[in-house]
């Protein structure tokens, strides 16, 4: 009874770390700048001569960008490992995602402060 039980909370654990990821996926969707993210506003501003989207932003959001691309990659990461089951497909997307996001992330002390500003 007592094993039932403690599968019964990492179970339950399982399933509110996979309710949030989705969340924080959802969350990002709704944030990104799809215009931006399709490269439709690259192509408006070169035709129409202006400079590049990033170059619009903050310097601090500037600054981010340039050190990690992929902030929505969290949500699918933690999606991708909090399944009950992992097939052997599944397990070499999951690490290949895992070491592309992080070969490709360095956020450094001042990127961390402008993050904690704007949130």
């Amino acid at each position: 009874k007592q094993w039932y039980q403690r599968r019964v909370a990492i179970t339950a654990g399982v399933q509110a770390l996979h309710i949030l990821a989705w969340t924080w996926l959802v969350s990002s969707v709704l944030l990104a700048d799809f215009m931006e993210l399709f490269g439709f506003k690259h192509i408006s501003n070169e035709e129409r001569g202006l400079e590049e989207p990033i170059y619009y932003k903050s310097k601090g959001a500037r600054r981010v960008l340039e050190h990690y691309r992929h902030p929505v990659a969290v949500g699918p990461l933690v999606l991708l490992l909090s399944c009950k089951v992992m097939t052997t497909d599944r397990l070499l997307l999951a690490v290949v995602f895992v070491l592309y996001t992080f070969s490709r992330t360095y956020l450094d002390y001042q990127d961390y402060l402008y993050l904690r500003y704007v949130s």
